[in-house]
């Protein structure tokens, strides 16, 4: 009988623990959703019209531009690289390996063509000088014929003209006398003119006799019979 109103009195006690549970979640308020952010989907940007097609015919001509050209005033040349055969050659000079490669073996014209190169300005300095270079070396044995009219010719520079100076001392003495007193009357530099004195006074064996040729042409044939 005691058992019975212990189990009664705990159906009880969980009957009202229950309820009360139940009655304080229905009065609890809800708690308050935090607000999100609705990711609303974005269309996709038109794309952009093609750009009208580029007529050559009707663009506007900028005076002065590329594109205000007439047809006269076209290049020759293509855009392949085709030259136009109806224009006018092109005038150039001949190098020096040009002239070496022409056919003959006649040292002397060909030593003439390279001098005749030495003396043309249109050509830059340093083919002038190689041209003389070769003339040098093809005149052995024509010097008077090849060299000596350079040396008299104005239009050789000095600098060149003391190429041909300096190597004539490798060579014969009477052509040195004689060139030296060629230089001596159509070189009138100073310090170039001081020095073809000084060799005509080595030659001589003796004093500077100025600049006047005639007074070293004696001096000069004296010499020379002394060489022979």
């Amino acid at each position: 009988m005691i058992k019975k109103s212990w189990m009664a009195l705990a159906l009880a006690a969980v009957a009202i623990a229950l309820g009360w549970w139940w009655l304080e979640k229905a009065t609890r308020p809800a708690p308050a959703e935090a607000p999100g952010i609705a990711l609303q989907p974005v269309a996709p940007a038109p794309a952009p019209p093609p750009p009208p097609a580029f007529d050559a015919a009707s663009a506007p001509t900028v005076p002065g531009s590329l594109a205000d050209t007439s047809a006269a005033d076209a290049p020759m040349a293509t855009l392949g690289g085709e030259v136009d055969p109806e224009a006018p050659p092109t005038l150039g000079l001949p190098t020096a390996g040009d002239i070496l490669a022409e056919p003959g073996d006649d040292y002397v014209k060909i030593a003439k063509k390279l001098g005749a190169l030495a003396l043309d300005a249109r050509a830059p300095l340093e083919e002038r000088r190689e041209a003389l270079a070769h003339a040098l070396n093809l005149s052995v044995g024509n010097e008077a014929e090849v060299l000596t009219p350079l040396v008299k010719d104005p239009r050789l520079p000095d600098e060149l003209a003391e190429d041909i100076l300096s190597e004539a001392l490798n060579r014969p003495l009477a052509y040195q006398a004689d060139l030296y007193l060629e230089a001596l009357t159509s070189r009138t530099t100073p310090e170039l003119s001081t020095r073809i004195r000084e060799h005509l006074a080595f030659l001589t064996d003796g004093p500077d006799l100025g600049p006047s040729a005639v007074a070293w042409k004696e001096a000069i044939a004296k010499a020379k019979a002394t060489w022979e």
